[in-house]
Parts: C-alpha cells; sequence; structure tokens
C-alpha cells in the first residue's frame, strides 16, 4: 500500500471514530429537550462525514 493510501485509510478510520463518538454523545443525553437540536446535530455530522469522504477519495486519486 502507497503512502496516500495508507494516509487515506487512516483518516477514513478516525473520521468513522470520530462520527461514532459523536453519534453515542447524542445519544446519551437522557432527557429529549430539544428535537431540532439534536436533528441537526446529526445532519451536521452527515455532511462532515460527507465532506471527510470526499478528502479522502480525492486523496486516493492522487
Amino acid at each position: 500500500m502507497n503512502l496516500s493510501q495508507d494516509l487515506a485509510r487512516k483518516l477514513s478510520l478516525k473520521s468513522r471514530y470520530w462520527q461514532r463518538m459523536q453519534r453515542e454523545k447524542v445519544m446519551q443525553r437522557q432527557t429529549i429537550q430539544n428535537h431540532s437540536r439534536e436533528y441537526a446535530d446529526i445532519i451536521n455530522q452527515k455532511k462532515s462525514m460527507a465532506k471527510q469522504l470526499g478528502k479522502i477519495h480525492n486523496m486516493r486519486r492522487h
């Protein structure tokens, strides 16, 4: 595996880890007080994951 693929793999693993951590943090809230805020958190996580995946795919292409 060349260096860029190895780096892309590490970035992918880190981003999946942080996405899981953020998702667990949202789910740990015992009282659901603001549904719109939690929904916005989930949507923002998905957007940031899409950006990270785009960066990873660009690194793998080059």
